[in-house]
C-alpha cells in the first residue's frame, strides 16, 4: 500500500464528515482478477488491472453502500479515484481511452466501473467520483445497467456501452449527500430525477390516485368537490407535520386529532391572525363532519374501516418508480399536485365562478409562460388570481432549474437559495375561500413556510380578511418584476389592468385570456384598454389551438391566447402619415394550430414529447427577440408568423392574416356560371307564372 497523499487524506475527511467510519470506505481496496469474498466476476471472466492485465485491481476507495452478503444481488458501490494534481482530472470525452490509465482520475474511474459492472451480475449501480488536486476538485458519474427502473424513467442519460448507461455530474460538491443514510435519496431525486414532474409516471400516478380517491370519497362520504380537496389538503398537511398521525386514523377521534395537527402546522408566528382564522375555518369541517367518524361498509357488507384510514392509505400507495403522493409532496417542489387533484375531483362537476366553473391552466402552459417572461431567481413573481398556485409553482421550477444548473454552487448552497425564493419571492391573491385554503396548503407543502398567499378581491385591490387592507399596503416595499396569471373570464379586462399596475417598470407579464378580449368595444371597456396600453407595450400574441379550457359544464372550450407585455412603456399604435409611411410598435403574432397533448387513457391532458418540443421552439423564438422564424417552420403546427403594427381594437391573429388567394379552375368557373344562369332561368319562369 502506497503512502497517503494530501488528496487521499482530504477525501477521507470528506467521507468521515458524510458519516462513514474508516473501516467502511476501504482505502486502497484490492480485488484479484478472479475476485474476492465481496465481489466475484461471472464464470469465465476475470478483472483487468489498470495495466490491462489479469492481475489485481487497486481501487483508491470502495464503499459498499449495502450489505456485503453474497446473496445481495442488487448491490451499489461507491468508488473514488484521485490524483495529486488538478491537471490530472482528465475529461469525460477522453476517459474511455485506455492510454490515460494511471494518468487521469476519470480514466481510472471509468476503467474500474466498467470492469465491475460488465463482469458481475450482483453489481447493478456504481456511483463514481474522480478527484484531482488538493482542493478536491471532483466530477462524478453514476453508472447503471440498462433494464433497471432508472433506465426507463431517468433523465439525461448517456449510453456508455451496450447494457451500461451513465449520468455525468460535473463540478461535484455534494459529499454530504453520499453518506450511507442519504445516498439512496440523493441518487433517486438529485441524480436520476425520478421525483421530477417531467416524469409522466408521477403525474399519471397522481391522477390515478386522485380518481380513486374521488370515487372512494364520493361513495363513502358524499362530500362536495371542494371538501374532497380540502380533506386531502388537510391530510397532507397533517401527515407532513407529523407522519405518525396516521396511527390515529383507526380511532373515531382521528378527525379531531387531524384538525389539531393542522392547527399546529399553521402557527401564529408564521400566519397572521386573520389569515390563520380563515384557513382554520375552511378546514373545520374535518372535525365536525359526522361521516368521517363512521365506518365505511362496501356493497357486500364488509367493513373497510374509517374514512381517514382508507384515504391516508391511498395517499401512501407507491407508484411504479417508488413515490407515493406524500413522497412527491416532500421530495418534489414543483408538481402542482393539488391542482391535479382538483382537476380530477371536479372532472364531472361544476364548481365556483359565475358560470359554475373554475378551470386551471395546464402545467405545460404555466411553464411556457414563466419561460417567456424570463423568470429568474432574483424576481418577485405575482399571480392575482392564483387558484391552486400553478403559475407560482412553474416560476419556482424555473428558478430551481437555473440554480441547480449553477456548477459554482454546492447542493447545500443551491437548496438555501431555493428556500429563500420560497420564503420571499412568490406572491398570490385568491378570491374563493376554499381555493385560497387549497393554494396556501399547496405552497406550504412545497416548502413555502411564510406564505405570501392572500385572500382578496383583485377587481378592487382589497384583502377580504381582517382589516381588509388594500393590496398597496400588502405589497408595500415589494418590487414585482413578473406577472403570470389566467384571470376569470368575467371582468377580465379589469383584472388585466390591475395586475399590470402592480408590476415595476421594465418588468414583463404573460397573461392568458380569451382571444377577443381587446377586440370587444364599449365605452367602459375602451377606457380600460386605453389605460392598459397607455402604460404597457404589447410584444406578442400567442394564439393557442381551439378549446384549450373545456368548461366542465359544457362540451365546448374557450378560445384563448397568451398576451406578452413589457410593463411601464406606452404602446404606440399604427399611424400612417401623409406620405403613407407607417410608424408604431411591432407586435408578433404566433398562431399554434395544435399542441399534440395526449387525448386518451391515463395520459389524457398531459404534454407529449412533441408538445414539449413545440413549446421549446416557441420559447426559444420569443426569448431570442423573435428572430429565428425557422424554429416555427413546421406547417403542421404553426401558421406563418406575422409581425404587424397594430390598430386599436384589432389584437387577433385573424385581424392581420392575409386572406387566402383561391384561383378557380376553368371547370369550377363554368360550373358556377352554369348554376347562376340556371338560377336566373328558374327565377324568370316563376315571375312569368305570377
Amino acid at each position: 500500500m502506497g503512502e497517503k497523499s494530501n488528496v487521499d487524506t482530504g477525501v477521507m475527511d470528506k467521507l468521515k464528515e458524510a458519516g462513514y467510519a474508516a473501516s467502511e470506505f476501504n482505502y486502497m481496496y484490492s480485488i484479484p482478477s478472479e475476485g474476492n469474498e465481496d465481489i466475484k466476476p461471472e464464470k469465465g471472466k476475470k478483472f483487468l488491472s489498470k495495466n490491462l492485465k489479469e492481475s489485481r485491481m487497486e481501487l483508491e476507495f470502495c464503499i459498499f453502500s449495502q450489505s456485503k452478503r453474497r446473496a445481495d444481488k442488487n448491490r451499489r458501490l461507491v468508488i473514488i479515484e484521485d490524483k495529486k494534481e488538478k491537471n490530472q482530472m482528465g475529461s469525460f470525452d477522453t476517459m474511455t481511452d485506455s492510454s490515460g490509465l494511471y494518468k487521469f482520475a476519470l480514466t481510472d474511474l471509468y476503467h474500474y466501473a466498467i470492469e465491475l459492472l460488465s463482469k458481475t451480475r450482483s453489481i447493478k449501480q456504481i456511483f463514481g467520483i474522480a478527484v484531482a488536486g488538493e482542493k478536491l476538485d471532483a466530477n462524478a458519474i453514476f453508472f447503471y445497467k440498462e433494464g433497471e427502473i432508472c433506465d426507463k424513467y431517468a433523465l439525461k442519460t448517456i449510453t456508455i456501452q451496450k447494457g451500461i448507461k451513465a449520468i455525468y455530474i460535473s463540478n461535484f460538491k455534494e459529499w454530504d449527500r453520499i453518506g450511507k443514510d442519504n445516498i439512496d435519496k440523493y441518487i433517486q431525486n438529485d441524480v436520476l430525477r425520478l421525483n421530477s414532474p417531467e416524469s409522466k409516471e408521477n403525474i399519471v400516478h397522481i391522477k390515478s390516485v386522485a380518481a380513486n380517491l374521488s370515487k372512494s370519497i364520493d361513495v363513502s362520504l358524499k362530500l362536495d368537490p371542494y371538501k374532497r380537496l380540502l380533506l386531502v389538503c388537510g391530510l397532507l398537511i397533517g401527515i407532513n407535520q407529523d407522519p405518525n398521525i396516521v396511527f390515529n386514523f383507526d380511532d373515531r377521534k382521528g378527525a379531531t386529532v387531524l384538525f389539531e395537527t393542522i392547527k399546529e402546522a399553521l402557527p401564529e408566528t408564521k400566519f397572521d391572525h386573520n389569515k390563520r382564522k380563515q384557513l382554520l375555518r375552511s378546514f373545520s369541517f374535518i372535525k365536525d363532519e359526522p361521516e368521517l367518524q363512521m365506518v365505511v361498509v362496501d356493497k357486500k357488507g364488509k367493513k373497510l374501516g374509517l374514512p381517514l384510514k382508507i384515504i391516508s392509505e391511498k395517499l401512501q400507495k407507491k407508484s411504479a418508480i417508488g413515490y407515493s403522493i406524500i413522497d412527491l409532496m416532500k421530495e418534489s417542489t414543483h408538481i402542482d399536485l393539488l391542482g391535479h387533484l382538483f382537476d380530477t375531483f371536479t372532472k364531472y362537476v361544476s364548481v365556483g365562478g359565475s358560470q359554475g366553473d373554475i378551470v386551471l391552466t395546464p402545467s405545460h402552459l404555466t411553464r411556457f409562460m414563466a419561460d417567456i417572461v424570463d423568470v429568474n431567481p432574483s424576481d418577485n413573481v405575482l399571480d392575482i388570481t392564483v387558484g391552486t398556485g400553478g403559475f407560482l409553482i412553474a416560476a419556482l421550477k424555473r428558478d430551481e432549474d437555473i440554480i441547480m444548473n449553477d456548477d459554482t454552487l454546492s447542493l447545500t448552497e443551491k437548496e438555501e437559495k431555493i428556500a429563500k425564493i420560497k420564503e420571499e419571492n412568490l406572491w398570490g391573491i385568491e378570491y374563493d375561500a376554499n381555493m385560497f385554503a387549497t393554494c396556501v396548503a399547496n405552497m406550504m407543502l412545497h416548502g413555502d413556510g411564510k406564505s405570501h398567499i392572500y385572500r382578496g378581491n383583485s377587481r378592487i385591490g382589497q384583502e377580504l380578511t381582517g382589516d381588509k387592507r388594500l393590496f398597496s399596503d400588502i405589497f408595500k416595499g415589494v418590487k414585482f418584476n413578473k406577472l403570470l396569471f389566467n384571470p376569470p373570464y368575467e371582468h377580465h379586462l379589469e383584472y388585466v389592468r390591475n395586475g399590470l399596475s402592480y408590476i415595476s417598470k421594465g418588468g414583463k407579464a404573460a397573461i392568458i385570456i380569451p382571444k377577443n378580449t381587446f377586440n370587444k368595444c364599449t365605452e367602459t371597456l375602451d377606457a380600460i384598454k386605453e389605460e392598459i396600453f397607455e402604460n404597457n407595450k404589447l410584444l406578442a400574441v400567442v394564439d393557442l389551438p381551439k378549446g384549450q379550457f373545456k368548461i366542465k359544464s359544457k362540451t365546448v372550450g374557450t378560445d384563448v391566447a397568451i398576451f406578452l407585455f413589457s410593463v411601464g412603456y406606452r404602446h404606440n399604435f399604427k399611424v400612417v402619415d401623409n406620405e403613407r409611411k407607417e410608424s408604431g410598435d411591432i407586435v408578433t403574432f404566433i398562431k399554434l394550430k395544435k399542441d399534440a397533448v395526449h387525448t386518451k387513457g391515463a395520459e389524457r391532458g398531459l404534454p407529449s414529447a412533441k408538445t414539449k418540443k413545440i413549446f421549446q421552439n416557441l420559447t426559444e423564438y420569443i426569448c431570442t427577440d423573435f428572430l429565428d422564424e425557422e424554429l416555427l417552420n413546421d406547417e403542421e403546427y404553426f401558421e406563418p408568423v406575422l409581425k404587424k403594427r397594430i390598430e386599436k381594437y384589432k389584437f387577433m391573429y385573424k385581424d392581420y392574416a392575409p386572406l387566402p388567394c383561391i384561383e378557380p379552375t376553368e371547370e369550377e368557373f363554368l360550373e358556377v356560371i352554369g348554376k347562376y344562369l340556371e338560377f336566373n332561368r328558374k327565377k324568370g319562369e316563376m315571375e312569368s307564372d305570377i
